[in-house]
């Protein structure tokens, strides 16, 4: 981002990228767990026999995530890309942190209490396009093995499911993740 959002940020502009970022950090999170529900370790879990099961499956996976990430992570599928599991891994800490904390280490308690630092939205701006492209990253993942998969494993009503889920890639390649601290 060359331009900052602005030189003194209002809560208006915090607010705003604040709810982008954790609109992409919940797709985010959705294609992971459908990774995971679709090809990971637990071969119980992830042969969905309908399209009514795989939408169950989706539901539970995303109530799984929610109560443990870390879960999650050590069931993603074997060979899996260890520079996007590292990004992986820092959007879930910074999920964690948006949700816990965020907004309220970045308030200016100096005279104007209503502000926030300086740099916060430009922050959530980056992060929320981290998210975006992790997001689009593990949809195309999803996709590539999904294409792998013999008929008999991946069938039509599979691969529509597949070919219907958003995909974000479409707008930037890999960026580097911001730092935990960073402003």
């Amino acid at each position: 981002m060359a331009l900052p959002i602005s030189e003194t940020p209002d809560a208006f502009d915090v607010f705003h990228a604040y709810g982008l970022t954790m609109c992409m950090a919940q797709g985010f999170e959705q294609a992971l767990a459908t990774l995971v529900l679709l090809f990971g370790r637990d071969r119980a879990t992830r042969r969905p026999e309908s399209p009514e099961a795989l939408s169950s499956a989706v539901a539970r996976s995303m109530e799984a995530f929610e109560r443990a990430p870390a879960q999650l992570r050590k069931n993603l599928p074997e060979q899996f890309d260890p520079e996007l599991m590292g990004e992986i891994e820092g959007l879930i800490e910074w999920r964690e942190r948006l949700s816990l904390r965020y907004l309220i280490e970045r308030l200016d308690l100096g005279d104007r209490p209503e502000r926030f630092q300086p740099g916060t939205a430009d922050e959530l701006v980056r992060v929320g396009i981290a998210f975006r492209t992790a997001w689009g990253q593990l949809n195309g993942e999803i996709v590539f093995r999904t294409e792998d998969l013999p008929e008999a494993d991946a069938p039509r009503w599979l691969r529509e499911f597949v070919a219907g889920l958003a995909d974000p890639a479409m707008f930037g390649e890999r960026t580097g993740l911001p730092e935990l601290g960073s402003s």
